[in-house]
């Protein structure tokens, strides 16, 4: 059967590329960028050697003023874009401002997975998004590029979802389908979200856990596969939303960078007749750039590079997790002595487990001064601050005390 696709592919482009543009303006990684910056907390060359995969050379990128040039440059170019002003130069200055700017944030971190933010914009730069809804409008051009353009964005979409079910499916043991991997996994989410209160406790109704995790791996492997006709599409894209609502009230995962990119599936042009037959598509040509872009997405996923920059395979989550979580352990000192803990944010945990050396080495001294500043304590009078990795239970239903403190690094403070 022939691919149905959108019937005005220029309006779906126009409104990714506009979603997309405010994305990048409100994306949070894109303002820790500059704000790490400021506060002289860039990593030290240690980190460097443990940053993810393809981004190590952006190490002393974080601390140079060019992270200013840079992050001016994506507020622009993301302007623009949004706008309709030369809407295609301006994204392609965004995917390569922004793939500098978010690369070098992965340093001396966890990988952030805005990899996605990156592909769009290359993908777009490409595409006629600015036929409609721009200031300077395009002429729309052939109808066979638009949708070869909306096809590459659908492919690229799919994959992020697909290679995590494909790992799940391939993971040893098989806990994906007994439940028990979504359980470690929801245990450790909540661990790691002190306050956090679940919309439903899964863990405690066993089919509700297995189904959960059936329904995952049917959504992601079959996600990519669905897109191309109207109603199964339509299926897909609701389950999507489904999927992400369930992350965020259940797990607190909140991937609010590539839901709102769903957009890329809404058909803005007039509503086929209810009797007449669904018209199949031309054959979309796609540019390609975009092939090779949609090639190299693939083969990191297969590769399963989850710790990789400006490419990677999205988390799988598919072997089950320890039940117990390696965590650190932060507190001041004050001038009497007393230790007093600090809470860590959670968008600090991936930068605390660098420092713990869970992803190589452990932190090196600035890199402990440098976490301390992003964790803007009190002003209260300090003599020191500890940084101690501790062991904790993440079972919510048996809740332990941390085991023995091992002391990581004393700042003595002036």
């Amino acid at each position: 059967m022939a691919a149905q696709l959108v019937s005005d592919p220029w309006r779906t482009l126009a409104a990714l590329r506009v979603v997309l543009a405010a994305l990048w303006l409100a994306s949070a990684d894109v303002h820790a960028a500059l704000s790490t910056f400021l506060a002289g907390a860039a990593p030290s060359a240690a980190a460097a050697a443990d940053a993810p995969w393809g981004s190590a050379w952006l190490a002393g990128l974080a601390a140079s003023p060019l992270v200013v040039a840079l992050y001016v440059t994506v507020l622009l170019a993301a302007s623009a874009a949004l706008l309709g002003l030369r809407a295609r130069p301006a994204l392609a200055v965004l995917a390569l401002a922004g793939s500098l700017l978010l690369g070098a944030g992965q340093v001396g971190a966890a990988t952030h997975h805005t990899h996605h933010l990156v592909w769009l914009a290359a993908l777009l730069a490409l595409a006629p998004v600015d036929a409609r809804w721009a200031l300077r409008p395009a002429p729309p051009g052939d109808l066979r590029v638009a949708h070869g353009a909306l096809a590459a964005v659908w492919v690229t979409l799919g994959l992020i979802y697909f290679f995590p079910g494909l790992h799940k499916l391939l993971a040893p043991g098989g806990a994906w389908f007994t439940g028990e991997a979504l359980r470690g996994h929801l245990h450790w989410k909540w661990a790691q979200s002190p306050g956090f209160e679940p919309l439903l406790r899964l863990d405690a109704h066993p089919p509700l856990l297995r189904a959960a995790s059936w329904a995952t791996l049917a959504f992601e492997l079959g996600f990519v596969f669905a897109l191309w006709w109207r109603w199964p599409r339509r299926f897909a894209v609701t389950a999507a939303l489904a999927f992400h609502a369930a992350t965020a009230t259940l797990m607190n995962i909140h991937f609010d960078t590539l839901w709102p990119c769903l957009v890329a599936f809404a058909d803005f042009g007039p509503a086929p007749a209810r009797a007449s037959p669904p018209a199949a598509s031309p054959r979309p040509r796609p540019h390609p750039l975009a092939v090779l872009l949609v090639l190299a997405v693939a083969a990191a996923g297969f590769a399963r590079a989850e710790r990789a920059w400006p490419f990677a395979s999205y988390p799988s989550f598919a072997e089950p997790p320890p039940s117990i979580m390696p965590a650190l352990l932060v507190q001041r000192v004050d001038l009497s002595g007393r230790a007093h803990d600090v809470p860590l944010p959670t968008h600090l945990i991936g930068a605390s487990w660098r420092l713990m050396g869970l992803y190589g080495t452990p932190g090196a001294p600035a890199d402990f001064a440098a976490f301390w500043r992003l964790l803007d304590p009190s002003p209260a009078p300090t003599a020191a601050i500890r940084f101690s990795r501790v062991a904790r239970s993440v079972d919510p239903d048996a809740p332990a005390p941390p085991g023995p403190a091992r002391l990581l690094y004393e700042l003595r403070t002036p």
